[in-house]
């Protein structure tokens, strides 16, 4: 293999660290070349610098093992996974080495899912567990039984499209106060946004108020949004099967929740 030749080579060796961001929304492309690089997956972006703890070695017995990794705060998926209000979506990351004399043979390093950030200065860090110590040290996801819907709104299991134009509307900002941003049409009625999300580029917030044209946002936007920028805001829902779920999209049949469940504990008080 020309990766190996060049793994074990003193003078044509020159390794190279790509590292692929597969997330709920976007995939992000970095790498701590010096500049870009291209291959058969794609473009992995050089002006943001990226660097990693040293990689521990192990089998699928260990489960402590991890990765740690900066990003400048100014790249768009800390805006997305951290800044957004929004909650934390799935976001793995894979780690390939490979040598410039043959970009696309290369070798998987790492992967694991993301389950942490912390940001200090300008600098955010993410906590990568590996594959298998992400699933044996994690809680097994289960549905709660409780009234309100497990699903959220537009997955796989929720069955809502939110790409249908009943359900979204692309319009431009009129006004912008901190989370308080006023737009330029709504063809939604009073409240019907709560818990929905604006969409402006590669960011996301969570909408937490809607009267008329004035929307109120979970954090502001990172980037400067000036009047007469593009936005897309979402329909929101409640989680209740006689709420939104049936009287805004007619989906009670693909309900995760349990609407019968007593809102009294039996242990507690009489039923």
């Amino acid at each position: 293999m020309v990766f190996d030749t060049d793994e074990r080579s003193v003078q044509d060796g020159s390794p190279i660290e790509l590292f692929k961001f597969t997330g709920t929304y976007n995939t992000y492309r970095l790498t701590n070349r010096g500049r870009d690089v291209t291959n058969s997956d794609g473009t992995y972006d050089s002006s943001f610098a990226i660097k990693r703890s040293s990689l521990e070695e192990g089998t699928q017995e260990d489960d402590d093992i991890a990765l740690d990794v900066e990003l400048s705060l100014t790249h768009p998926m800390v805006t997305e996974y951290v800044l957004s209000g929004l909650p934390p979506p799935s976001l793995r990351m894979e780690v390939f080495r490979a040598h410039p004399s043959d970009l696309n043979d290369t070798f998987k390093l790492f992967e694991g899912e993301v389950v942490s950030w912390s940001i200090r200065r300008r600098i955010a860090k993410l906590r990568v567990p590996s594959v298998f110590s992400f699933l044996f040290d994690g809680p097994l996801p289960r549905p709660k039984y409780q009234a309100p819907c497990n699903h959220v709104l537009g997955d796989a299991r929720c069955g809502v499209d939110l790409t249908d134009p009943t359900n979204f509307h692309a319009t431009t900002i009129a006004s912008v106060s901190g989370t308080t941003v006023g737009l330029d049409s709504n063809p939604f009625a009073d409240g019907e946004c709560d818990a929905g999300q604006m969409i402006s580029g590669s960011e996301r917030r969570m909408i937490t108020g809607n009267t008329g044209t004035s929307f109120t946002i979970a954090t502001p936007f990172s980037s400067a949004i000036m009047p007469t920028a593009a936005v897309t805001i979402q329909r929101g829902c409640d989680h209740a099967l006689n709420g939104d779920c049936i009287n805004r999209f007619n989906n009670a049949v693909n309900f995760g929740g349990f609407p019968l469940v007593p809102d009294r504990n039996p242990f507690s008080s009489r039923l």
